[in-house]
């Protein structure tokens, strides 16, 4: 990856597949008073393993790939070669790169909106405009695995999302 690094052609094509991920969460960013992905993850046939398909958690998944390839440039940029620096420097400064910057930018406030409308749902607010949603989703994955109750099959999975 270094190696096709080096005349900018990888950095070109994460900015490609960044801009469609981009263009593939804009559900997102119609503002409402609901949370969107509590809603696909609710609505999931399995949401114990919300990455289990694709089909059933678009957007969840667009977002973990949007993720994935923030992840690679990055680490490219931190590399310590001067040239390979320089490349992504001067790609980020593009205009598909400021432009990208700047979607990105737009997408962290959705994503901070969705992170304030989850945090809603519990105290001290109590928010109900979740709670049909929510409530099939507890439903769905047993008991709290934090309590010593008997845990469910989809506990072990969903850890890292509690």
């Amino acid at each position: 990856i270094l190696t096709l690094s080096q005349d900018g052609t990888v950095i070109l094509q994460c900015f490609n597949q960044i801009e469609k991920l981009i263009h593939q969460l804009q559900p997102l960013y119609s503002i409402t008073n609901e949370s969107l992905l509590i809603n696909e993850l609710a609505r999931s046939p399995t949401p114990c393993l919300p990455y289990d398909n694709a089909k059933t958690t678009p957007l969840l998944h667009t977002i973990t790939a949007l993720e994935s390839y923030t992840a690679l440039i990055i680490s490219l940029c931190k590399v310590g070669q001067v040239d390979l620096r320089t490349v992504c420097i001067s790609k980020w400064s593009s205009k598909q790169g400021l432009s990208l910057i700047n979607k990105l930018s737009e997408l962290f406030n959705v994503i901070v909106w969705e992170n304030a409308l989850i945090g809603l749902l519990g105290p001290p607010y109590n928010c109900n405009n979740d709670r049909p949603d929510l409530e099939r989703l507890l439903k769905a994955i047993g008991p709290n695995p934090q309590k010593k109750e008997k845990s469910t099959d989809c506990d072990s999975a969903l850890i890292p999302l509690l």
